[in-house]
Parts: C-alpha cells; sequence; structure tokens
C-alpha cells in the first residue's frame, strides 16, 4: 500500500528552491550595480597611451659623393725654340731637366755670313751718308741737280733698311730665354745644318703649372670660377687643392667643355704630363634619413612633426646617397621628420619625443 506525500512536505521543498532562487538572483543584481558604479563618470578614465617617436631635421646636404673626372698637368707658359735662318747649329748648352734664367743663351746658330753681311750694309750705308752730304753741299752752290740728291737720299733710305734687316736677323741667330724656365726637350745638336723654323728646343715655366679638364655640361652649368675642388696628383701620392681658374665657353660635340685648374700650392715636384684626378663636390639638395620615408599606394610621405602632433606630408624624392635621400618637393630646410616610431603612427596622432 503506497503512501501519499503529504501536502506540507511537497510545500516545504517549493519554498526552498524559491529560496535558492532569490538568492541567486539577488547576488547578480548587486554584481551588476557594483560594476555600474565602478564604471560612472566619478571615476577618473584611463589615461591615453604615449606614442614615443624620434625625429630628424631636414637639412640641405651634398647629393653623393660627386664627379670625378680626369686630366694631366701641362704648362700655361711654354716656348718651341725654332731655328728663324737656315743654317749650323753653334750651340745648345742646355739639356732636358736644366733650369735656365731669364735672358740666358739656350740655342746659337752660326752666324759668321750674316755678320759679314751686315758689315756690308754697314759700309753701303755709311757710303750713302757721304753722297747725299756731298751732294747737299754741291746743291748749296748750284752745282747740284735737285733729282741727283733725291736718288742719293733714296739710296740712304734703302742702305738704313737693309742694315737694320740685317741686324734684326742676327739676332734671331741666337735665342735666350724669355723667362725662369725648364729645359723640356732638346731635340738637335751642335753641328747640326737645320732649315728655317726647325723646332730644336721646348722650355717650359714650373710656376705656371695648371690642370685642364673636361667636364659633362650638366656639371659645367654649376662650375664657377673661384670654386675649390681635390685633386689627386698620383706621381705624388698625395691630395692637393684646385682652384677653378677659367672656364671655355665652348661646348665640344659630345656635350663636354674645358675648365682650367689651378693648384694651390703648387708642389714643387710637380711636372707636366703628370696624370691628376679631380672631384667635383655634389649638388646640394634637402635631404632627410632614409628611415623616414614612407610608401603606400598613393605615393612616398614622411610624418612631420609639428609640436606634439604628426602631420602626414607627401614628399617627391630624388636619388638616395648613404642613409639619406633626396627631397625635391614637400618639405624646407630645419623641419624635423618622424625617422622611428612609425609603426601605428597615424595622421594628427599625439607623439612624445624619446632621447635618441
Amino acid at each position: 500500500m503506497e503512501i501519499a506525500p503529504s501536502p506540507m512536505g511537497r510545500l516545504g521543498a517549493d519554498d526552498k528552491m524559491r529560496h535558492r532562487y532569490l538568492s541567486y538572483h539577488t547576488v547578480w543584481i548587486f554584481l551588476w550595480a557594483l560594476l555600474a558604479g565602478c564604471s560612472s563618470g566619478d571615476s577618473p578614465a584611463p589615461a591615453p597611451r604615449v606614442h614615443w617617436v624620434a625625429a630628424a631635421k631636414v637639412i640641405r646636404a651634398p647629393v653623393g659623393e660627386g664627379t670625378l673626372v680626369t686630366g694631366m698637368l701641362e704648362a700655361r707658359r711654354r716656348v718651341r725654340v725654332l731655328s728663324q735662318e737656315a743654317g749650323r747649329i753653334a750651340e745648345i748648352p742646355f739639356w732636358e731637366g736644366d733650369r735656365v734664367q731669364l735672358g740666358e743663351v739656350v740655342v746659337r746658330m752660326d752666324d759668321r755670313l750674316l755678320r759679314a753681311e751686315l758689315d756690308k750694309a754697314i759700309a753701303l750705308r755709311r757710303q750713302a751718308e757721304l753722297d747725299v752730304k756731298r751732294l747737299e753741299g754741291l746743291a748749296a752752290r748750284q752745282l747740284a741737280a735737285e733729282e741727283a740728291i733725291a736718288q742719293a737720299r733714296t739710296a740712304l733710305a734703302v742702305a738704313r733698311a737693309e742694315e737694320a734687316m740685317l741686324r734684326i736677323r742676327l739676332e734671331d741667330m741666337t735665342f735666350r730665354a724669355p723667362f725662369d724656365a725648364i729645359v723640356s726637350e732638346r731635340l738637335a745638336e751642335p753641328g747640326d745644318g737645320v732649315a728655317a723654323h726647325t723646332h730644336l728646343m721646348t722650355l717650359f715655366d714650373p710656376r705656371s703649372l695648371t690642370l685642364r679638364v673636361k667636364l659633362p655640361e650638366g656639371l659645367l652649368a654649376r662650375v664657377r670660377t673661384g670654386q675649390e675642388v681635390s685633386v689627386q696628383v698620383d706621381a705624388l701620392g698625395k691630395k692637393l687643392r684646385g682652384i677653378v681658374v677659367r672656364l671655355f665657353p665652348v661646348i665640344d660635340g659630345a656635350g663636354q667643355g674645358m675648365a682650367e685648374l689651378a693648384l694651390d700650392p703648387l708642389p714643387p715636384e710637380a711636372r707636366p704630363g703628370q696624370f691628376c684626378r679631380v672631384r667635383f663636390p655634389a649638388e646640394r639638395a634637402l635631404s632627410v634619413p632614409f628611415s623616414a620615408l614612407q610608401r603606400d599606394e598613393r605615393g612616398s610621405y614622411v610624418f612631420l612633426l609639428e609640436g606634439d602632433e604628426v602631420r602626414r606630408v607627401a614628399v617627391r624624392t630624388g636619388p638616395r646617397f648613404g642613409t639619406r635621400v633626396a627631397i625635391l618637393e614637400g618639405l624646407e630646410e630645419g623641419q624635423q621628420v618622424v625617422v622611428k616610431g612609425l609603426f601605428g603612427l597615424r595622421e594628427g596622432m599625439k607623439v612624445k619625443m624619446a632621447d635618441g
């Protein structure tokens, strides 16, 4: 025989379940209220995260290492000694490498024949002078015709001209150094018979050494007289200072022009023909560290530092040189661009500068 549960027993079980449900509900309400109170406007908001960056200035710097050209030293004051008369060489007292002083005889031709001709011309001139003097005396007494006197005077003028011409030719038989010089070529020997205008010797002034180099047309347009350049003379094994002293006005068919440089100071051991390397400085342009440059689908840009904010600036770049890149458009000298802390950086973001 089954015994039915008591109504009072069922009521007790239902009360227990209801009490447990209310307890759980009360706990959840309490927790929700606590969280709501913590997030109310009365509590301070958490500080925003600081974005640290490092920046570098936009500077004007040489773009690359410059342009290297080559050339050879040559003497600007240089003379080729030529024979003015056909004849025999009587004397050449100097050899290659010898130093000669202003006015020293470097070549003397055999001038005996010319001296004899000069003596003859002197005698004829003196006779012509006597003839004129005699006829003028006769004319004073009306014993000589005017025509005879005119002819005598003409003969005297011709005799004087012949004498003057022979003196010049005689002087040309001896060549003297026109300046302090060094003999660079000796091309004949005493006793040699030579024709007129034969090259006998070359002299140069060692203080007049210059360097001529060919420059591309674009570089020539930027070079100015007085500009300093670096010159490496291979034979001397040292670098020297060069100064642009002359720019030639003609551009050749290859698009090149000529520049003349002087070495300052000029080494005493420098010689014509020595090979030189000349470096012209690169053009200066605005530049930033390459690490500052960013790229996306809109092109190249940098983050410009303005106070405690950054602004995205589009730039047009030039060549890269070393750790820098040339900036052709978009920036000005002295501005600062971000080089570190670029990850996550956005337009208008607040930033702080980090040391280094």
